[in-house]
């Protein structure tokens, strides 16, 4: 590809391009590498149109010195888009640039690659902060995040054996436990339509719903629980009531939820504890570089919460780019010229 061109990738090149190992890897350096000081990665621009219009675009530009290339993703979340449009809740678009000159050289398609990589930065926080020995993983949530977070917990977490997968849609727990039986056939999985009664037992417990109350509050937990929240209501004093508390992006977290508690409690007229930086123990990038601990007991029940990064999502699309370029894939414009 010659100085000039840009290669586009659409969604099925991303599908074609990429695998949940590789996201899993990919995702795990760049937190790692934004620990140790290697990459920039700003807080979000978020843009809401809320009341006229129930969604809002994030802006999330980032650069990763290591792999010599920023860029950023503009990524929406319009929550009626099923029924009113027929379109994905969630989309996205990655632009690449080269950092010596600012020039862009790809656009990829972003919204499997956000399933993708949010899901597998939940496989990420199994991996380091679950207990030795867990075998027993609970997905409340049987959506397609739900689906993509169980995925990558059971590809980063090999000897976990036991899946409890709980949604109130009986029809989308089946075709849920259909694909994961596919996919992972060692694996017992076993649906509920009340995720209260999977709880007991669970040792990974990874939260994906659009539910709109708390749904973990006042649950009783086993000792040596790891609650992965991709979408979870929870304010200060949920997150204070966990041994550790360890988040992706912590002051994105922090300004992120809070926005989402605030809109929450105006809605339904209850109080709230804005979260506070503070209950934060380690970012996830931290404990991957072992620079402060995750899990220091058995007994340690965990909190991991997770905003996303653009760092993740330039990452795995220059994965996506890099293959491109030696499969061919995708097509190539004449951009600046």
């Amino acid at each position: 590809m010659k100085s000039g061109q840009i290669r586009v990738l659409n969604e099925q090149d991303v599908l074609t391009l990429l695998d949940m190992p590789t996201v899993l890897k990919d995702v795990e350096t760049a937190l790692k590498e934004h620990a140790q000081g290697s990459c920039v990665n700003p807080m979000k621009l978020h843009l809401s149109l809320r009341p006229e219009i129930e969604g809002y675009m994030n802006s999330m530009p980032a650069y990763l010195k290591e792999h010599e290339v920023m860029g950023a993703k503009l990524v929406s979340v319009y929550k009626h888009n099923v029924n009113q449009f027929g379109l994905p809740v969630t989309m996205g678009t990655i632009v690449l640039q080269r950092p010596q000159s600012g020039l862009p050289f790809a656009v990829v398609a972003g919204t499997r690659l956000t399933s993708l990589r949010t899901g597998a930065a939940a496989g990420i926080g199994a991996k380091y902060l679950a207990k030795e020995g867990t075998h027993v993983a609970l997905q409340i949530g049987a959506g397609a995040q739900g689906y993509m977070g169980s995925r990558a917990i059971l590809t980063a977490v090999p000897a976990v054996d036991q899946l409890r997968v709980a949604d109130p849609n009986g029809e989308t727990l089946q075709e849920f436990a259909a694909s994961i039986r596919a996919e992972f056939p060692h694996v017992t999985v076993t649906p509920f339509t009340d995720y209260r009664g999977a709880i007991p037992g669970a040792e990974i417990i990874c939260a994906s719903t659009t539910a709109p109350m708390p749904l973990l509050r006042g649950q009783t937990l086993d000792k040596g629980t790891t609650v992965l929240m991709i979408a979870e209501l929870a304010d200060n004093g949920d997150l204070k009531g966990y041994d550790r508390c360890v988040l992706d992006f912590p002051e994105c977290f922090c300004d992120r939820i809070n926005d989402d508690l605030d809109r929450w409690s105006k809605r339904t007229g209850l109080p709230y504890e804005p979260i506070e930086e503070s209950v934060c123990s380690a970012s996830l990038g931290e404990v991957i570089a072992g620079l402060k601990p995750g899990r220091q007991s058995q007994d340690d029940i965990i909190a991991a919460g997770f905003v996303g990064m653009g760092i993740e999502d330039v990452m795995v699309a220059k994965t996506a780019f890099d293959r491109a370029e030696r499969s061919d894939s995708g097509v190539v414009l004449d951009f600046f010229c």
